[in-house]
């Protein structure tokens, strides 16, 4: 059963204002308990590419991998030169979906959730913009159609970063439809 934490009256206010809408609380993901299968991100096909700003230098046509249905970890590395790695993950009406960073040096990386215009912000985007070692983004799809979006991972600003190995865990889920406004 997922636990449901509400949002502040500031953010409710503004998602009223932008015309947003979102369920007014955010889903609280529970870890499967059947084996969460693992996939190399060198094996996955590419997905449809993102206009991403990543800082003032980075900007320009980012590749992204797309994420297979269901539950899933994609192991992958940093480059010896640290670039962002993105990958496309497909959100039914209703559904959730958390990226998150597991590793031994997970708090090395960020994670971010994106639009296909590369914004991190907006209905349905979550980010963990508080460092609190455990890097991760969820989303929820407030619309009427199925929608894609892109989880990317970063260096975190460390640049020791080159080479270092991790997995990002893909959990997927629905929001309570009791929950879910129109």
């Amino acid at each position: 059963m997922n636990k449901y934490h509400p949002l502040s009256l500031a953010t409710i206010g503004l998602m009223a204002l932008l015309g947003c809408s979102t369920p007014a609380t955010i889903p609280d993901f529970q870890q499967p308990t059947e084996p969460i299968p693992e996939v190399e991100a060198k094996d996955l096909a590419p997905a449809s590419p993102i206009n991403y700003t990543y800082g003032r230098h980075l900007n320009g046509i980012w590749e992204a991998k797309l994420i297979p249905a269901g539950n899933v970890r994609v192991k992958d590395r940093m480059a010896a030169i640290p670039m962002p790695h993105h990958f496309a993950v497909e959100v039914p009406v209703g559904g959730t979906v958390r990226g998150r960073l597991l590793g031994e040096r997970s708090a090395w990386f960020n994670v971010r959730a994106v639009n296909p215009m590369g914004i991190g912000q907006g209905p349905g985007l979550n980010q963990n913009k508080i460092r609190s070692g455990e890097p991760q983004a969820t989303y929820w799809n407030p619309g009427e159609t199925p929608s894609t979006v892109y989880f990317v991972v970063g260096a975190g600003g460390n640049s020791g970063n080159s080479g270092e190995a991790f997995t990002l865990e893909i959990i997927r889920g629905r929001l309570d439809p009791k929950v879910r406004q129109k």
